[in-house]
């Protein structure tokens, strides 16, 4: 048997072929969280909306609708943080996390159509459009609701 200073080599083969590995089981987890990681921003990004919605659904008259924009400044860091994370993921995403997108598209298309509805209503009330404009323009890319 051969040594290499005071451990025999295959020892040390042994040890190095065990920590390449436990390398290579690292990177495939870490491949599998990737997917998990965009999905999260889509739950994230859902549930943001539906806040959002909620929040406009409280707007009757104007004391609704300053209670209503100290919520949504509260939430803007909530939402820069989502928009951060969906910005700092790959492009384009993987194929599988592309056709999960596309089987929750009529559940994101809902959600989305119940936000455009309330931003309509709200931005037809006096000083409306200004909330709605100013909280937008604050999150820009993360409710693509468009001018009311």
């Amino acid at each position: 048997m051969e040594f290499v200073g005071q451990r025999p080599v295959r020892r040390a083969i042994g040890r190095r072929i065990l920590s390449r590995g436990c390398l290579v089981g690292v990177l495939l987890l870490l491949g599998c969280t990737r997917d998990e990681d965009y999905y999260q921003v889509m739950r994230e990004q859902q549930d943001a909306m539906k806040e959002v919605t909620e929040v406009l659904e409280t707007v009757k008259e104007q004391k609704t609708m300053a209670e209503a924009k100290s919520s949504l400044e509260r939430l803007r860091q909530k939402f820069d943080a989502i928009a951060q994370k969906a910005n700092s993921l790959p492009k384009p995403p993987p194929r599988k996390v592309l056709e999960r997108m596309q089987e929750e598209k009529l559940f994101t298309e809902r959600n989305l159509e119940r936000l455009r509805r309330e931003v309509k209503r709200v931005s037809d009330l006096p000083g409306g459009a200004q909330l709605w404009k100013e909280f937008e323009s604050g999150s820009p890319g993360l409710f693509p609701v468009g001018p009311p």
